[in-house]
This record gives C-alpha cells, sequence and structure tokens, in this order.
C-alpha cells in the first residue's frame, strides 16, 4: 500500500470531518458564541453517525447521510456566515484538532497493526459494517447473528466515512483514535474556555497525565512498556485504564471511543449552566436538543457511560432550572420542566429502533461487592485526582468537621477506600452554591464509590467479578475527575496571581510538553514487533504470515451475505483472523468474546464443536454446510495445525490455491 495513496486518504478523511463541521457551525455560532468552533466539530460527526445509522437502517446508500448537512450549509451561506473574519477566528480550534490528530496519527503509523489485545474484534466489527452497512450490522463472529447484541454507533460511525472516503477498513482502523483523540482535546480545551478566565489549557491537560502506579513503577525500575502496562492493572481482578494509555494503547473500544462524547456533553451542561438565564428560547431548545443527542449517542457508544451520565444530566438540569428559584422559564409558553424531561426522553426517541432491536444477555444482576480493594492500590490509582479534591474541600473539612462523620458506616463496614472517596464527594454535593467544577468532581468521586460497593455480574467469573464494572466506571471517572481538578487548579493559579515570569514559565513548560509528546513517539519501540511505518493495519501479515495476507486481500473483495469457516480456538490469539481482517462472518469467531455477549455457551460450545467435524468428517460436513449456510471453506497453516483434514470434495471447488491457503467453495444443486 503506496505511502502516497495513505497521504491522500488522511487528506479526505480530515476533509470529510471539516466539512461536515462547516455545514454545522453556523447552526451554533449565535447560541455557543466561543466555543461553537470546537463543539461543532463533534456534533457533526454525531448529526452524521444519526443519519447515517438511519441510512442504514433504512437499506439506503449512506452517500444519503451527507444530505441533512445540505440545509445547514446553504442557511450558512444565505447569512453570510463564512466571513474572512469568522474564519480566522475558527483558526485555533482547526490547529488545535489537527495537531491532536497528527500526534497520534504518528503513534498510529509507528504501531498500525491490527494484532493483540482486543484489536481483531475492533476490526472485525469495522469491517463488517463497511461490507455489508446494514442496521444492525452482522455479527463477524457469529454467522447468521447480529451485533444487536453490543454497542456498535463507534464502528458504525467509521464504516461510514470509511464508504464516504473510500478508504480501506484496515486504514480506518488507524485514523480512528487520532480523529476521537483530537475531538476530546478539542472538548477539553473548550471546557476550559468555558469555565476558566486564565490556565484555560488545564482541563485539557489532565487528560495527558498518569496514575501514581505509573510512578511507581518507574521509581522502582521498570521500563516504559512495563510501568505503562502495570499501572492499569493495579486493582487485584481489574482493569484501571486511563485515557492516556487508552489512546496509546490502540484498541478502537467503546470506552476509548466515547470519551470525546462526555467531554462534548460537559461542555454542553457547563454552558446551559453558566449562560441559560441570558439565552433566547432558541437557544435553550437547541442546549437540550444537543444534549439529547449526546446523551442518546451514548447509549449505542458505550453503553456504560449511561450509569454515570444520564444522572449528571438531570442534576445539572434540575440545578439550572431552580438556581434563582425556579423562576427561570421560557419565553413563549413552553414549560420550565421541559429540559428536565425533554433530554431524556429526545435520547431515547432519536434512537428508538437500536432499543427494540437490542437483545442483551450478558449482565445477570447487581450485587454487593464482599471484597472490596486495598485501599494502598485504591489510591496508586486515584491518588492524584483524592489529593486535590481533599485540599478543596480542606476550608470546608475546618468549618464543618462532622463532614468525616460520613465515613464511618463505609469504614465499619470494611470500605476503606471508600470511605476514603465518600468525604470529598459529600463535601463537593453539599456547597452552596453548586457551582459546575464542584458537580462534575461529585460525579467524578462517584464512579470511584460505587465500583467499590456494587457491581454488574457477568460472565468475567470469580476472579473477575467486577472486572468490567471496574473498568467502565473508572474510565467514565477519570475524564470527569481531571475536568474537575484542572479547573481547581486554574482556579488557585489564578488566584495567586503569578508574577509574569512565572507565567512564562508555565508557558514554556507547556510548550516544552508538546514537543517532547510529538517527539517522543520517535525514540520508543512501539510496534512491539509488529513492523510500523504504514497505516495499513494489515501490513504485518505480509512478513509474518504472507499466505494469510494474499487470501485475505483475496477475499476482502466478496461482496454480499456470506458465510465462512474458519478455524476456531482461543480469545486473543491469531484464530479468527480471516473474519476478523475481512468481516466475512464466520461460523464462530472467538468464543469467550461471544459467550459474553450472548450468554449462550451451549450454543457457542456446539459451534466449536461443528467446525471441527466440518474439517474432519466428510459424512457430516454437509448437513452442517447447510445449516449454517456455509459459502466458503478456508483451509490455511491454522486450520492444518488444529485439525485431522478430512472434507468432502465431491461438495467443495477450489477458487484460490496460493501457497499454503486454499480456499474452496461449497458447491449446491
Amino acid at each position: 500500500m503506496a505511502v502516497e495513496d495513505q497521504f491522500i486518504w488522511v487528506l479526505c478523511w480530515i476533509g470529510l470531518l471539516k466539512l461536515i463541521q462547516l455545514c454545522v457551525f453556523p447552526s451554533l455560532d449565535r447560541a455557543f458564541g466561543e466555543v461553537s468552533g470546537a463543539i461543532s466539530y463533534s456534533i457533526a460527526l454525531l448529526l452524521f453517525s444519526l443519519s447515517s445509522w438511519y441510512a442504514g437502517l433504512l437499506r439506503l446508500p449512506l452517500q444519503m447521510a451527507i444530505l441533512p448537512f445540505v440545509p445547514l450549509s446553504v442557511f450558512g451561506f444565505m447569512r453570510g456566515f463564512f466571513t474572512v473574519e469568522r474564519m480566522r477566528r475558527q483558526l485555533r480550534w482547526d490547529l488545535i484538532f489537527v495537531a491532536a490528530f497528527l500526534l497520534l496519527l504518528l503513534v498510529r503509523f509507528l504501531n498500525p497493526s491490527i494484532s493483540f489485545a482486543e484489536k481483531f474484534m475492533d476490526h472485525a466489527f469495522l469491517a463488517s459494517i463497511m461490507r455489508m452497512p446494514l442496521v444492525p450490522p452482522l455479527d463477524p463472529w457469529y454467522a447468521g447473528g447480529f451485533l444487536n447484541i453490543y454497542y456498535y454507533l463507534g464502528y458504525w460511525t467509521l464504516g461510514a466515512l470509511g464508504i464516504l472516503t473510500g478508504i480501506p477498513s484496515t486504514v480506518v482502523f488507524n485514523l480512528a483514535l487520532p480523529t476521537f483523540f483530537a475531538l476530546a482535546v478539542l472538548n477539553a480545551y473548550a471546557l476550559g474556555c468555558v469555565l476558566l478566565e486564565r490556565y484555560r489549557w488545564l482541563p485539557m491537560a489532565m487528560i495527558f497525565i498518569v496514575n501514581p502506579a505509573f510512578m511507581k513503577e518507574l521509581l522502582t525500575g521498570a521500563g516504559l512498556s512495563s510501568a505503562m502496562w502495570n499501572s492499569t492493572r493495579v486493582i487485584e481482578g481489574t482493569i484501571n485504564e486511563f485515557p492516556f494509555f487508552s489512546f496509546l494503547w490502540g484498541d478502537v473500544h467503546p470506552h476509548v471511543m466515547g470519551i470525546f462524547n462526555q467531554l462534548l456533553l460537559m461542555v454542553l451542561l457547563v454552558y446551559g449552566y453558566r449562560k441559560w438565564p441570558s439565552l433566547h428560547d432558541r437557544s435553550r431548545c437547541l442546549i437540550v436538543a444537543l444534549c439529547a443527542l449526546s446523551l442518546g449517542s451514548m447509549s449505542l457508544l458505550n453503553t456504560w457511560d449511561i450509569f454515570i451520565y444520564g444522572p449528571l444530566v438531570l442534576f445539572a438540569f434540575t440545578l439550572i432550572l431552580f438556581r434563582d428559584g425556579g423562576h427561570v422559564t421560557f419565553k413563549y409558553g413552553i414549560q420550565k420542566y421541559f429540559p428536565l424531561f425533554g433530554v431524556p426522553i429526545l435520547a431515547i426517541l432519536i434512537y428508538l429502533p437500536y432499543y427494540l432491536q437490542i437483545q442483551p444477555s450478558g449482565i445477570s444482576g447487581v450485587f454487593l461487592v464482599e471484597l472490596p480493594s486495598d485501599i494502598s492500590r485504591f489510591l496508586l490509582v486515584h491518588g492524584i485526582f483524592l489529593s486535590i479534591f481533599y485540599m478543596v474541600i480542606f476550608e470546608d473539612l475546618r468549618k464543618r468537621p462532622f463532614c468525616l462523620i460520613v465515613a464511618v458506616p463505609f469504614i465499619l463496614a470494611g470500605y476503606h477506600a471508600a470511605a476514603i472517596a465518600v468525604v470529598p464527594f459529600v463535601c463537593l454535593i453539599t456547597r452552596r452554591p453548586l457551582s459546575m467544577p464542584e458537580l462534575l468532581g461529585a460525579f467524578g468521586l462517584a464512579t470511584m464509590l460505587i465500583p467499590e460497593m456494587i457491581y454488574l455480574k457477568d460472565g468475567f467469573g470469580i476472579d473477575y467479578f467486577r472486572m468490567n464494572t471496574v473498568f467502565k466506571f473508572y474510565s467514565a471517572g477519570w475524564v470527569l475527575s481531571a475536568v474537575s481538578t484542572g479547573c481547581f487548579a486554574g482556579r488557585w493559579f489564578h488566584r495567586l496571581m503569578l508574577p509574569a515570569t512565572a507565567r512564562l514559565i508555565l508557558k514554556t513548560m507547556g510548550v516544552a510538553i508538546l514537543i517532547i509528546a510529538f517527539a517522543a513517539p520517535l525514540f520508543f519501540d512501539l510496534d512491539y514487533g509488529y513492523g510500523g511505518g504504514t497505516l495499513d493495519g494489515a501490513q504485518y501479515l505480509k512478513g509474518m504470515h504472507p499466505g494469510d495476507a494474499d487470501a485475505i486481500a483475496f477475499l476482502r473483495g466478496w461482496p454480499g451475505n456470506i458465510t465462512l469457516l474458519e478455524a476456531a480456538g482461543g480469545d486473543y490469539t491469531y484464530y479468527s483472523r480471516v473474519s476478523s481482517f475481512t468481516g466475512i462472518p464466520a461460523v464462530i469467531g472467538q468464543p469467550g468474546h461471544e459467550y459474553m455477549w450472548r450468554g449462550a455457551e451451549a450454543a457457542i460450545t456446539e459451534r466449536v464443536r461443528d467446525v471441527r467435524t466440518m474439517y474432519e468428517d466428510p459424512s457430516e460436513a454437509p448437513e452442517l454446510f447447510d445449516r449454517y449456510h456455509v459459502d466458503l471453506v478456508y483451509v490455511g497453516e491454522l486450520e492444518r495445525q488444529s485439525y485431522r483434514l478430512s472434507l468432502p470434495s465431491d461438495l467443495l471447488e477450489a477458487i484460490y490455491e496460493e501457497g499454503d491457503v486454499t480456499i474452496y467453495r461449497v458447491v449446491r444443486g
């Protein structure tokens, strides 16, 4: 894959994102003023997700997803919106977006492989959607099944962008994280612009920090790679990722893709809280509609975020409507309570067909945590934020020492880590007046508290009983806590009235950090032995698995709803490589994942057994071919290692024979 082609694809990708952003920008400018240029990037992407999703639902060409943007652009031109002066003011947001995008693009260029962790799953979903953009999408690891068992909107959005730009899925995969990272940076900086008079970059900078466990690992002699990994496996039996790690690790997974939308929703809520009394009804309705769009998309991007941000939206609008004695109303007869019930109702309605289609089966209930976190490990994860929160509430505790009493029940019950978090939570949430940094901080602390008390039971077993709950709550909680503590730090610096020399030093440090961030990837081994220097995530196959590389390239052009037979093996291995790289549904892909999503252990075990039978028993294979509607049989090195091959040759026609790979088409009368 030529570097020149990849360069053109990057330009096409950024160009499409900029085009839809320009279409949305004029409709937001009057309501959101200074930050409209920043948030219009994310809102444009969510609107594109919505329109393309409905195009897929109605079986329309995804190119029609652009149609809703046409009247928006016409509106802007009719207003004479696109002046030189306005575009000049917009330029800073464009520069921030492009700089952040290029930083992560460099990381992906050096480490592009779709190879380990969740990358096979992430690309399998993306490739399936780009092959057949249907709603719900086909499950590439469970022939005959659909992705209505998982939250897939992030993959859908990427697939739709890939279809419109004509970029292969293996390259789209490596454009994904740079896009979501750039949007997250934009929204974090926009939050700083709304909440802070000076040091507005601090909420954005907090996204780049690591946890105390990482620093402990470095101090005890661990290498950078080991320190980064170990710092995300601190609390026993759980995952403790933070955004900086997640973006560098490279999994295009929902908890990473959803970060930009979390920050967008915070911008909308914070801006609404600060400006609501002075806004016209039209602007208020726009804020309500955009909050609904963001919250409604959250369920499909990363459903876990709803558990945190749904209550945050209700709490924030309650504050907005009642902070002035309940007298803030709409001018034209719209009931003042409309935002309170309008946002959740609209959030459900905009993606109502999704909720009617979804068939979740992975969660079996909510249970109390009987083995809470070790307090020292808890501090190694949350210590930085907790330290800042305790500095913030120091004066509160001096005036109201009785607030410490709230920790006693937790201590007596054995939840010592929760006791540490509950004190600042109560102090922040009971402040009067309650400002948005306090509210965001309280919800960030709640995400530390909740997994210490309860967990959602899934299929991870006894040793990892709360792994997913901790993982997903901590991921969202880090973003909330980072923004909140970044704002508190900004307030402190502003009050200190630092001299010009100190401010210059801070700015110099900021520039130095940016330079280091861009240069660092060039000095570290980021490819984990798979090779880099490309944006094609399948490039490494040519060197490590050349037979599969050519055969997969051959299959990627096969259209239609077809089923593939390939070897079935363990999760997080090279098994399922054909379905993962082509998006063609296999009889069974990675069994452990399918069990987590479907909970149908017997059916999944049967499929694994039937795959073996189809490869080894020519007498039973024909009936199983028909049962699973198998169209193609893949025989490569992995199949020869896994099975004693004995195929029904009278039913198979070789359509590909190169090297150690043969692909057969099932012949039916």
